[in-house]
């Protein structure tokens, strides 16, 4: 949705004003199916210690769910509003020093605020949300503002991997961010980490109605027919029929 401008005319009395009309940005984005599987021998699964179908599921349901983290993430990183750390102007200025640091979080949640970027609510309070490596994380905590999940007041709602929050940000770890290998300053150079932080609205998935959601799929011996004759080869995969992800507010 396009936001309203603010109205600063007085009304006239008993004059009735301009109505307004709604009005939306359009924004496309192109679905694409995602899916892999492994193949396993029925011998195998009928004299090996572990239960191989039961661990296959485990692990394709895991790299399912990694896949799909990581197409939303590469879609985010397209987004323009980037902030250096130490005041730096491009990616490749930045040296192994270049931590991410309290100060760097409050000048992002000052943009944020400057460009009216809407916040998540969470008990009647607004915040951002900012998802971060474990390198990030480890930064962060040394400062006594840091408020972990175990201060949190009784009864709060936690999110999936939330660790923390500071100045008004729910901190979010995972160990799919982003890494620029080697396209730092410095000899040799420095790995560049990204941090994500946003408002909500700030990005959109997008996914198919029927068959949209990550599905594991387990074909049993012989269920192949011809293409498996002598009854030999179990598959189990997972797949995501289409799915895109996109900025919506850069």
């Amino acid at each position: 949705w396009t936001n309203f401008a603010p109205i600063t005319t007085p009304l006239t009395e008993g004059v009735i004003p301009d109505g307004q009309s709604l009005a939306q940005t359009e924004v496309q984005a192109t679905m694409s199916p995602y899916g892999g599987y492994v193949a396993t021998e029925r011998f195998m699964t009928l004299t090996a210690v572990d239960e191989v179908i039961n661990d296959a599921v485990g692990l394709m349901g895991q790299q399912g769910g990694e896949s799909i983290d990581i197409v939303t993430r590469d879609a985010v990183l397209l987004g323009t509003n980037v902030q250096y750390a130490n005041s730096k102007t491009a990616r490749n200025e930045i040296e192994a020093t270049d931590v991410l640091t309290v100060e760097e979080i409050r000048k992002a949640v000052r943009s944020l605020k400057k460009a009216n970027a809407p916040q998540f609510m969470r008990g009647g309070r607004g915040y951002y949300v900012a998802i971060v490596t474990p390198e990030a994380t480890y930064d962060l905590q040394s400062d006594e503002l840091w408020q972990d999940v175990a201060k949190y007041s009784a009864g709060e709602r936690i999110f999936e991997g939330e660790i923390g929050k500071l100045f008004g940000v729910i901190f979010v770890e995972t160990t799919l961010g982003k890494v620029y290998e080697g396209e730092g300053a410095g000899t040799p150079p420095a790995d560049v980490a990204t941090t994500f932080i946003f408002g909500e609205e700030a990005y959109g998935v997008v996914d198919i109605e029927e068959g949209g959601q990550l599905r594991t799929i387990v074909k049993p011996a012989g269920s192949a027919g011809s293409q498996d004759p002598l009854d030999q080869i179990n598959t189990v995969g997972w797949k995501v029929e289409g799915y895109a992800a996109k900025v919506l507010q850069h």
